[in-house]
């Protein structure tokens, strides 16, 4: 029996599982919650459109309850300036990054607030979840946006 191409094919398996991307898991879900906790500082600071405009991902999609999916980091940009009452901020509770380090989400609950067309204020309450990707430039970023109301 030949064992030659078997054991070529063993250690380049051996060879490439030594030299995969180490990923430090914990390290990563703090580095991402640090993100979503500066994300809505910048909502906070600069104004939710702004902060959006930064921290979404060119190709990011928004699924906000109650209304029809908007795709790309400049339509959900286009329809935040639109509404220039919203006063929306959030507080992130935790951080979950895929063991390749390539993906993650955060959750946590937000807080939204307006006039409606009569001028009376109008207050929402809710959880949210944001499916974030490594930038190549290891920046995370938000390509999904999504919430929910509470009842």
């Amino acid at each position: 029996m030949r064992r030659g191409p078997y054991c070529i094919v063993a250690a380049l398996g051996a060879w490439l599982g030594a030299c995969a991307p180490s990923v430090d898991v914990e390290h990563e879900q703090g580095r991402l919650l640090e993100t979503d906790q500066a994300f809505a500082e910048a909502a906070f600071t600069d104004g939710a459109p702004e902060a959006y405009r930064q921290y979404l991902a060119e190709d990011a999609q928004q699924l906000a309850n109650g209304r029809p999916p908007l795709d790309g980091r400049a339509k959900i940009y286009a329809a935040m300036l639109a509404d220039p009452e919203l006063d929306l901020t959030w507080s992130p509770a935790a951080a979950v990054v895929a063991r390749s380090g390539e993906l993650g989400y955060t959750w946590g609950t937000y807080w939204n607030s307006w006039d409606d067309e009569e001028g009376n204020p109008v207050a929402v309450e809710g959880k949210y979840l944001f499916v974030w990707r490594k930038a190549p430039d290891g920046r995370w970023q938000v390509v999904v946006d999504m919430d929910n109301e509470n009842p």
